[in-house]
């Protein structure tokens, strides 16, 4: 998965992160893993009150990163909690289904998209 969001972060994306984790849980991970150096930012539902898939959450994070729905690509491993509401609000879907394989074929695809748009400029 590092080496995944290494090249996504170099080709421009921002990369954020939306968790149902627990405070215990994130201070375990944030020190497990240097998860700064890769997103730049992070959507704990322990901070926002609410988890997904309430709406909410995915309404607060368009109005913080100021982007709109169809401007935003969620890759998640729950079609209940990640994928249908992302959808619902217009945002872009990835389906992850084995976390390593899953986010190597996401960045295929985000590259073969990127050099499409590059050759139709």
């Amino acid at each position: 998965a590092i080496p995944t969001l290494t090249s996504l972060k170099e080709a421009g994306y921002c990369l954020v992160l939306i968790t149902n984790i627990t405070f215990s849980g994130w201070r375990a991970v944030s020190r497990k893993f240097l998860l700064s150096d890769y997103f730049s930012a992070f959507f704990l539902s322990f901070e926002l009150g609410w988890t997904k898939p309430d709406p909410r959450i995915f309404a607060s994070i368009e109005g913080k990163v100021g982007v709109s729905g169809d401007k935003i690509l969620m890759a998640g491993d729950s079609w209940e909690r990640d994928l249908l509401p992302a959808w619902q609000r217009g945002w872009q879907t990835f389906h992850v289904e084995r976390p390593e394989r899953g986010l190597i074929q996401l960045q295929k695809n985000l590259s073969e998209s990127q050099e499409r748009r590059w050759e139709n400029e």
